[in-house]
This record gives structure tokens, C-alpha cells and sequence, in this order.
């Protein structure tokens, strides 16, 4: 099922993407579309670590991405250092 879903939102980000660019943008408009969320970010990550962000729904959303590289801690460094997901509720507690 989950499949599923993720191939309707990656369809989803290609069809409104005219240009490859413009995919990062895209993809998180459809994911932050489809989840009960007020912001989100769309990092790269690698074996090393944080290699920089793709796209934000906002200012906010821009700020914590690069807070958490410039910490080297945060809910997206967590899911890719664990290889699970870091469910955090509420960045503001």
C-alpha cells in the first residue's frame, strides 16, 4: 500500500514539473499536500551525513533544515542515521 502511495505522489510531482529542476519543489508540494503538516523540508542525505536541502514549503520549514545541518542533529539527520523514521510532533516543544 505504501508503494502505492509513494508512486501516486512521485506521479503527481512529475506531471506538474516542467523541468527537471523543478522536481525537489514538486514532490514536496505533493507529500506536504497529501500529510496533516504545517511545513516541510526535503533534504539530501549521504553516508556522510547532510549534504544540503532540496526544497521548503516556507521560511520556517527553510530554517529549521538549516539549523539541523549546522547542528548535525534534527528529526532528518535521526531518520538517516537510524534508518527509521523520527517522528517529532511538535518541533516547538
Amino acid at each position: 500500500m505504501e508503494s502505492i502511495r509513494s508512486a501516486e505522489l512521485l506521479s503527481v510531482a512529475l506531471a506538474t514539473s516542467a523541468d527537471v529542476a523543478e522536481l525537489p519543489v514538486q514532490l514536496l508540494r505533493a507529500c506536504s499536500d497529501a500529510l496533516p503538516v504545517t511545513g516541510a523540508g526535503l533534504a539530501l542525505m549521504t553516508e556522510r551525513g547532510p549534504a544540503g536541502t532540496l526544497a521548503a514549503t516556507d521560511g520556517p520549514a527553510t530554517e529549521l533544515e538549516e539549523l539541523q545541518f549546522t547542528l548535525g542533529e534534527g528529526p532528518c539527520v535521526d531518520a538517516s542515521t537510524s534508518g527509521r523514521p523520527a517522528l517529532h510532533p511538535d518541533l516547538a516543544v
